[in-house]
């Protein structure tokens, strides 16, 4: 079936991140960003905080008790403001040049004190026909309820919809769900994607 929606992840797909080293900087070294990144994914704090079942001040709490961060609540909500480094160069074209011909959507495990950021600082968010996140529809990715709940909103087959994520286990759990789906990092990823599936630009 031929593509008609486009749905992206935001973070590392669409938004470079960062901040990862100073909290691994916290825990005294014991976690590379590797191992953070899995404990993060794993992370009852997080799961809680990106379905919005908790607010940021125990969302901090919990995380830093987790991790046994050594960091005050201000070092803590600095570094945390900072993890969205920005968009990636040309996010904005892309998405520009994709509207009218295929509908967007985008689809993020993120969190309220990230949204606030992603609204105020970048004009990303109104280019998108359809906003799913995380802890707004109180589900998470790779969760399938969370699909299904994107898949009943779109009213469209799956297999009309190609997913664009940086998560593996994100990516596999789309496919379960019928979508096509792509690993990918960055912008440049998606286009060489777009290519793959012949789908056009402009």
């Amino acid at each position: 079936m031929t593509v008609s929606t486009l749905l992206f992840d935001l973070g590392g797909v669409l938004f470079e991140l960062s901040g990862a080293g100073r909290i691994c900087r916290w825990t005294r070294e014991r976690l590379t960003p590797e191992q953070l990144l899995e404990r993060w994914l794993s992370s009852a704090a997080v799961r809680a905080f990106e379905t919005g079942q908790i607010d940021y001040l125990v969302f901090r709490s919990r995380l830093k008790a987790e991790l046994g961060l050594m960091a005050s609540d201000s070092e803590f909500t600095d570094a945390f403001a900072a993890w969205v480094k920005g968009t990636y160069p040309g996010t904005e074209d892309l998405l520009g040049r994709l509207s009218g011909r295929y509908r967007l959507a985008c689809f993020s495990n993120t969190n309220p004190f990230h949204w606030e950021i992603l609204k105020r600082d970048y004009q990303v968010l109104p280019l998108f026909d359809h906003i799913f996140a995380s802890f707004q529809m109180g589900r998470i990715k790779p969760d399938r309820a969370a699909y299904f709940h994107v898949l009943k909103a779109l009213g469209r087959p799956p297999e009309s919809i190609l997913f664009f994520d940086d998560s593996q286990a994100n990516v596999d759990a789309a496919r379960a769900c019928g979508i096509k789906a792509c690993c990918v990092s960055g912008i440049d990823g998606v286009k060489k994607a777009l290519e793959e599936y012949g789908l056009r630009l402009n």
